[in-house]
């Protein structure tokens, strides 16, 4: 008898402990909302493994992600730190029981902060791997009295010659983050954003460093060769890794070429057809940033839905369907006849290397449902030495040559 009043006793108790934990556990338990950060939303900044998406605090103790791309990492965690300079990155702390150890596309989920974790304990929340210590992406908070925008490091320097008032870049926070989003081929994406009269756009692409990236309006009178007349922008980085783009006009299926008396011919920059460009009335395309991250290149550029120059771009109707046009090839780098850097002929398939498509540039689009994934990731593997110990650096141009190896950051305290 009393063996069997041990046994009722015994598994009233496992239930009641059960009860108990699980009523702790619960994510719906109730929590304070008396945190400044409570409400604060923003973009992540890409530092590796092409993070993108949104940060919302939702209370006290958790918050939400949001159309979230990330390439897998090693050991990789929610992490909070003082500032987001590398050595105060090291110093940080896991600041959620939450793992993100694999590839995320346009995914949406809440995160509940660990119980020794605290809002006012996090200036930066990143996105960090453990093993490699590395900062795949991060926020800096904000309570709302400093609003100034947490751009990406490593901004594209604004061209001297090409920076008039009404030029100036729109109000975003995060370079890599647009309104919309369109495949293009496997490997090749655009995303925009409007701006009153001016388009934002980032063309990225999967492509080794040498290759450009094209993309503009069509000619609406072409015919059959639809790439004849077109307004296009060519993207790229330069042999010193620094990134670019140039306004082309299309006059024929070649590379460009310069005739005796001066005349251009092929797929050439505007400036080449009316000679100098002093006051960016030709070249009315400015870079806003770019970078190599993961083997995938990325470059933000802007120009202005109608432009002055008549001659050599076409003006976008942005609540009109417009034929564009795109290619990805190799680059011939400048030289002493021709001083800039010139798209070679794509080649082929369609579709993979170069392609046409109507596009309304008001529609809501959104296909890019993760990040690009490069076989060749070239750039991932950045070299960290440990403090207090002698580290040898080697200077000199070998830019993409593979031995020696040329990591794209060398990081010494």
């Amino acid at each position: 008898m009393n063996y069997n009043l041990l046994i009722i006793l015994g598994y009233g108790f496992l239930l009641f402990s059960n009860f108990f934990f699980v009523s702790n556990a619960d994510p719906g338990q109730s929590c304070p909302n008396t945190s400044p950060f409570v409400g604060f939303k923003s973009e992540f900044t890409m530092v590796q493994h092409q993070v993108r998406g949104f940060l919302t605090i939702t209370d006290d103790c958790s918050f939400r992600i949001s159309q979230f791309d990330m390439l897998s990492g090693s050991d990789v965690h929610f992490w909070g730190s003082i500032a987001p300079d590398f050595d105060n990155l090291t110093k940080g702390f896991i600041v959620s029981d939450y793992k993100l150890n694999e590839t995320y596309k346009n995914a949406s989920f809440s995160v509940k902060l660990s119980q020794n974790a605290t809002w006012d304990q996090i200036q930066v929340l990143s996105i960090w791997d453990l093993l490699t210590e590395s900062d795949f992406g991060h926020v800096i908070l904000s309570n709302g009295s400093d609003l100034a925008p947490a751009l990406s490091p490593n901004l594209a320097p604004a061209p001297s010659g090409n920076d008039s008032e009404e030029g100036k870049s729109g109000p975003f926070r995060v370079p890599t983050m647009f309104d919309n989003c369109k495949v293009l081929s496997n490997d090749y994406r655009i995303r925009w954003s409007l701006d009153g009269d001016f388009i934002d756009i980032g063309l990225e692409a999967a492509i080794n460093i040498q290759n450009y990236m094209a993309f503009g309006w069509a000619n609406p009178n072409a015919n059959s060769e639809i790439m004849i007349g077109g307004d296009v922008a060519v993207a790229g980085f330069s042999e010193e890794g620094m990134p670019f783009v140039d306004d082309f006009f299309i006059t024929r299926y070649s590379e460009c070429t310069i005739d005796k008396d001066g005349s251009a011919h092929g797929v050439c920059p505007d400036t080449i057809y009316e000679g100098s460009d002093p006051v960016g009335l030709v070249n009315n395309t400015k870079l806003i940033y770019g970078h190599r991250r993961d083997g995938v290149s990325f470059i933000r550029y802007r120009r202005p839905l109608v432009s002055v120059d008549t001659k050599y771009d076409l003006p976008v109707n942005y609540t009109e369907n417009m034929t564009v046009i795109w290619a990805l090839g190799l680059m011939r780098p400048p030289d002493t006849i021709r001083p800039y850097y010139l798209p070679q002929n794509h080649g082929g398939p369609m579709s993979v290397t170069y392609g046409h498509l109507v596009l309304n540039v008001s529609d809501q689009v959104n296909e890019c449902l993760g990040p690009l994934d490069a076989a060749d990731k070239e750039d991932q593997d950045l070299i960290i030495a440990d403090a207090n110990k002698p580290l040898v650096v080697t200077t000199g141009p070998a830019i993409h040559y593979p031995n020696p190896p040329n990591p794209s950051k060398v990081y010494v305290h």
